[in-house]
């Protein structure tokens, strides 16, 4: 069974004394509002890219962030960070919209992939959002950041 820390939280920046939070999740049969949703076993849409994790040292490993995108509605992003090498190892996902305190995330000990993590809505406000995915391998930290557009567009940052 595939479970470990999952979540949605508020990384608490006060704006003038507020802070901001993520819509509720949706139901099942609900057009779905910009927030967060997940974990899901299947991303939905087009794979944008898979791009491969690096070390500090700039070691790649044979382990990727996969990002997918569905244009229809306000669109949705959907990412999970998954590992090809044989066995368990650390592994987690995190999506952050720009402009939101809050992120969602899964990280535990996988076989196979964290996620998927969905965000919705980018481009109900032309908005971008921001992905990040490690697998542990050995010791060292293999990772990828990653920033998507409204347009389904993305770019590595990190």
């Amino acid at each position: 069974m595939k479970r470990a820390a999952t979540g949605i939280i508020v990384v608490g920046l006060a704006t003038i004394g507020t802070m901001v939070a993520t819509p509720a999740a949706y139901a099942a049969n609900d057009i779905p509002g910009p927030g967060y949703f997940g974990p899901v076993n299947n991303c939905p849409g087009t794979l944008v890219d898979g791009y491969f994790l690096k070390s500090a040292s700039g070691v790649f490993i044979v382990s990727a962030l996969e990002i997918w995108y569905t244009p229809s509605g306000n669109g949705t992003y959907c990412a999970m960070t998954k590992d090809y090498i044989e066995g368990r190892h650390h592994m987690e996902v995190v999506v952050r919209r720009a402009g939101w305190t809050t992120i969602a995330w899964e990280s535990g000990n996988f076989d196979f992939y964290a996620g998927g993590i969905e965000v919705f809505g980018p481009k109900a406000g032309a908005e971008h959002s921001f992905f990040f995915g490690r697998v542990t391998y050995n010791g060292v930290n293999y990772e990828r950041r990653v920033e998507c557009f409204a347009s389904g567009s993305c770019v590595i940052i990190g």
